[in-house]
């Protein structure tokens, strides 16, 4: 192998490790508030309306269409749709959430100071209700403190946070429908 070999080999080591660094430094909390075992098996999730006064129409389109994104590749419904953008067969679930917080952190301080120091944050409050009632309520927050996790400059944006957010709720929201405890 020559040096332009060596030095390819070098660079996709580097972006591996970063890539591997910056995952490691996004944290996830699931806490439960309120949870109805599954009464029956649902066929359908309707997503229904995300509230959030701090995030943008734009991301919380992007937010939602994730969730429809990942709910359908967890095949735990039949069918996912997005509130008025089609029909659920019976019986159904809807989920509601509010981004309840949205904080871009400090860059600087995660730089300067590191250990957790101006980390971005997200944080969701969700439900699940059927026709007749709710049949669970969980927050999920997920927070990325920095390059090394330890300070550091950002490799994820707050766009990529929001798209972890929409995956642990969905993580969630899978555990709850076959009768695990959410985590």
């Amino acid at each position: 192998m020559g040096p332009w070999g060596r030095m390819r080999v070098r660079s996709v080591g580097l972006l591996l490790a970063v890539t591997v660094v910056s995952a490691a430094c996004a944290f996830a909390t699931v806490k439960p508030t309120a949870v109805t075992a599954p009464p029956q098996k649902y066929r359908s999730l309707v997503i229904g309306e995300v509230a959030g006064e701090k995030v943008s129409a734009e991301l919380k389109t992007k937010f939602v269409n994730a969730l429809k994104e990942k709910l359908t590749a967890a095949q735990v419904f039949d069918t996912v749709v997005i509130s008025g953008q089609g029909d659920a067969p019976a019986p159904s679930v809807t989920l509601t959430g509010t981004i309840s917080e949205f904080d871009e952190g400090s860059g600087a301080l995660r730089s300067l100071i590191g250990f957790g120091a101006g980390r971005a944050k997200v944080t969701g409050v969700f439900r699940l209700a059927d026709e007749t009632r709710e049949l669970a309520q969980f927050s999920a927050t997920r927070t990325y403190a920095g390059g090394l996790g330890i300070g550091g400059v950002g490799f994820l944006s707050m766009e990529a946070l929001l798209d972890r957010l929409a995956a642990t709720a969905v993580e969630s929201v899978q555990q709850w429908a076959t009768g695990a405890a959410l985590e």
